[in-house]
């Protein structure tokens, strides 16, 4: 698989964990499946440190993305 068909597929497990939050809280499956993601990502982002030439600005990257989602998140899921 490509870099982008397992940020594809990632996203798409995500997307089934977000369903199930929100929509069918009592079905543990669609949780279970979507927790499949985080792995994907986290080998992705390893992948991108490891290709990246310059670390400094990959890591302020994702510093500003996820202070950028963070409050997204806190609004939509109120957690």
């Amino acid at each position: 698989m490509t870099a982008f068909q397992i940020k594809v597929l990632a996203a798409l497990l995500m997307l089934v964990d977000h369903i199930g939050a929100i929509f069918f809280p009592k079905i543990f499956v669609l949780r279970i499946v979507g927790r499949l993601s985080f792995p994907l990502f986290a080998w992705l982002i390893g992948q991108g440190e490891k290709h990246t030439k310059n670390f400094k600005l990959y890591l302020v990257r994702l510093i500003i993305l996820g202070l950028i989602s963070q409050p997204v998140s806190y609004l939509l899921f109120q957690w």
